[in-house]
């Protein structure tokens, strides 16, 4: 698809659906033909363009499977390792069934709600910014003691699930996840501008929150759950990301990055892989979308891609209104 084709398709799309935010950007690319453009404006950083900085909340899981995956790779961890014997001594994690593993924890297999209902009446209090109330005794407390079905049934998607894992990967590497994600995924795959929590040297080009009506709200923190949703990153970076995702697999990170697409629980044409979710397109084919979403309380964000035609679509917003029917919309439009 030539660059003005690919304009063509894309500006109906995303006009049509940037009313409803405070500010946007949507990057798109097609058979190595890019597109990034930006609506609306934000008080901080202006009119949002590839370089501006929001926060992925949730995609950031995406990162902390390929760093398992890595680490898997390279024979730190195995998958199907109990997660228990990654932790503190003397946090015993109860077994229902089997222990939890790994591969459990990723694939949203542990049994592990997406809270512990004590930390959602906890944080009822602490809206603005919710995870910040929460230590690391917290996250040992609800390791031991917060209710859970049998690991290995139905995906059961759990933010808290996906944090643990952070920890454990952090225990056994010996550095916190907040470093291992970034030097080991993040600077490889040449994504300079994706990283947890706050960076001054970019606070210009830092898009402020908004929540749904556009009134401003604070950046959140992710001090023990970071894993799980703490990532900023640019539209430009997430791109490169997803075009890795259509690479071969002939280094480690590579292998990594492949080894994220495999599916481990599917109800009809959608499949939990290792953080992603895939959708088939069609019944029968093996052509798959790759996708996940994120939101915090002033963001919210889509990404999705399909590895086997070289189709990528970005969606960065900085409000909390949806994205995820303007990222189908533009996939829709690039593919079609």
């Amino acid at each position: 698809m030539s660059p003005d084709a690919l304009e063509t398709a894309v500006v109906p799309v995303l006009d049509r659906h940037a009313g409803r935010h405070t500010a946007l950007v949507a990057a798109v690319g097609a058979g190595g033909t890019t597109c990034v453009l930006g609506r609306g404006r934000d008080e901080r950083a202006g009119v949002p363009d590839g370089a501006t900085v929001l926060e992925i909340g949730s995609v950031t899981k995406v990162f902390t499977a390929t760093l398992l995956m890595l680490m898997a790779d390279a024979g730190e961890v195995a998958l199907d390792e109990p997660v228990e014997g990654l932790l503190p001594d003397g946090v015993r994690m109860p077994v229902r069934g089997r222990p939890i593993t790994l591969l459990d924890l990723v694939t949203h297999r542990s049994g592990l709600p997406r809270l512990p209902v004590r930390w959602l009446l906890r944080a009822r209090g602490h809206g603005d910014n919710p995870y910040a109330v929460f230590g690391l005794d917290d996250v040992w407390h609800a390791a031991v003691t917060t209710r859970r079905r049998a690991p290995g049934g139905a995906p059961r998607y759990s933010n808290l699930g996906v944090g643990l894992l952070g920890h454990a990967l952090a225990h056994r590497a010996g550095a916190p996840w907040e470093t291992l994600v970034v030097q080991r995924v993040c600077l490889p795959l040449g994504l300079a501008d994706t990283y947890p929590g706050e960076r001054p040297e970019d606070a210009s080009r830092t898009a402020g929150g908004h929540d749904a009506r556009g009134r401003a709200v604070p950046h959140w923190d992710f001090p023990v759950l970071a894993a799980a949703g703490a990532l900023r990153s640019t539209a430009v970076d997430l791109l490169a990301f997803l075009r890795a995702q259509g690479g071969d697999g002939g280094t480690a990170l590579r292998r990594a990055v492949r080894a994220t697409h495999e599916p481990y629980a599917s109800r009809l044409a959608l499949e939990q892989c290792a953080g992603w979710m895939a959708l088939r397109r069609s019944p029968g084919t093996t052509e798959r979308v790759l996708w996940h979403n994120g939101g915090t309380g002033g963001f919210r964000s889509f990404v999705a891609c399909v590895p086997g035609s070289d189709v990528q679509v970005v969606v960065l917003a900085a409000d909390a209104r949806d994205v995820d029917r303007l990222g189908q919309d533009l996939l829709a439009a690039v593919t079609s």
